[in-house]
């Protein structure tokens, strides 16, 4: 288990996308690191965080009416969008996602990292 430094508290830690676990942080956890009420009263943990992290995934896929009658199939601009937002937010469970389901977002993370390395 990753150990967070005791010289980073509070919000310094929910900037730091390294330690940030999110609402996954236990009672004892927000009070040793001073972010009780700096996070959503419940708590949820890395498991349930994943399993809406891959709903909201496939739904930041999905096409509009417009874009299915234009023949197209899903918006890989906006996964590449909601995985770069979560890495930048949330290592811990950015890598437990994509380590859950390589097989489906291989291309996914291919493209954004071809994309990053162009811009």
């Amino acid at each position: 288990m990753l150990q967070i430094p005791p010289s980073r508290v509070g919000v310094e830690i929910l900037h730091d996308c390294w330690f940030n676990k999110g609402t996954a942080f236990s009672e004892r956890e927000r009070d040793r690191l001073r972010i009780r009420g700096l996070l959503p009263a419940n708590i949820f943990t890395i498991e349930e965080q994943l399993h809406r992290a891959y709903i909201s995934f496939h739904r930041q896929g999905q096409s509009s009416l417009r874009d299915k009658e234009k023949g197209r199939q899903e918006n890989i601009v906006a996964k590449h969008l909601f995985l770069n937002s979560l890495h930048d937010r949330n290592e811990t469970l950015f890598f437990r996602l994509v380590v859950e389901h390589i097989e489906e977002m291989g291309l996914d993370l291919y493209l954004m990292n071809s994309l990053n390395s162009i811009g």
